[in-house]
């Protein structure tokens, strides 16, 4: 049996609705890890704000990997280190970031360590921090955002999905030569390198390590989730994804991210 490369989003996937990880995914990620095949988080999340997670997991076995930033960087858990880095010009980060204010949205982009906020702290930054409780530098001037290994833009609206679906509609195309923008959450708008996804990204780890797409399995819940259930072999949406994810997938778990979907998948798929 040929060992498989397995792909999987964060919220929505591996961790409950209430941010835990379900016993059974803990367990048979690490029997699929114990037995050779890899396991990659890919999550849109910064490196930072997934140790959490990889800490919840003890994914910090020889094959435990982290796709951060939808793919951006390559983080390898059992080393601790970053493989791989791709990073956004300054000057296309500045005109989403000055639009996003224009317009009254909370905006942020990071380095690979931290948030970069050009104006203060807010309500939307409260909210978002709780989540992922990484550092963060305000204020930050825009003649400084060259000093940075800049990634992702994030727009974030707590209240009102509907400010953010109009600057989505009015920028997009504005921006689309550079940027590919999506949603992660209702309450994220978020801007990567156009190239740069969770699709993407499973071909260059699959280059990087010598992997036979036909070895790879990914499973998602979200929008952003669309291109690496499609990049994959299997495809797989979660029984609590989109229903746009689900349109795309070649397989959606019977069971929902509470009950360990993540685990029915490799039950099924890697120990046939």
């Amino acid at each position: 049996m040929s060992k498989k490369a397995i792909f999987l989003d964060i919220d929505g996937t591996i961790l409950s609705s209430d941010h835990n990880v379900p016993r059974i995914n803990k367990t048979m990620i690490h029997k699929a890890i114990d037995e050779g095949h890899t396991v990659v988080i890919n999550t849109g999340r910064p490196v930072k704000g997934a140790f959490d997670v990889i800490e919840k997991l003890e994914f910090y076995k020889p094959g435990c990997y982290l796709l951060s930033y939808n793919g951006s960087i390559l983080y390898d858990c059992h080393k601790k280190e970053i493989v791989k880095m791709n990073c956004l010009d300054a000057d296309m980060v500045i005109k989403v970031l000055k639009a996003a204010i224009e317009a009254g949205i909370h905006c942020h982009t990071y380095d690979e360590e931290q948030i970069l906020m050009p104006l203060g702290n807010d309500a939307e930054l409260d909210f978002y921090r709780k989540i992922t409780r990484l550092p963060y530098l305000q204020n930050v001037p825009f003649d400084d955002f060259s000093k940075y290994n800049l990634q992702k833009v994030m727009l974030i609206d707590v209240d009102d999905h509907e400010k953010l679906e109009r600057f989505k509609a009015e920028h997009e195309e504005e921006f689309s030569e550079y940027f590919q923008c999506f949603f992660s959450d209702p309450r994220y708008l978020e801007f990567v390198k156009k190239g740069v996804n969770k699709g993407t990204a499973i071909f260059e780890f699959c280059k990087e390590f010598g992997i036979n797409v036909e070895d790879t399995i990914a499973v998602g819940d979200e929008e952003n989730d669309i291109d690496m259930i499609k990049a994959a072999h299997i495809g797989v949406a979660m029984k609590n994804a989109k229903d746009s994810v689900k349109k795309v997938a070649d397989v959606i778990t019977q069971k929902d991210n509470n009950q360990g979907g993540v685990a029915e998948i490799i039950e099924k798929y890697v120990f046939i």
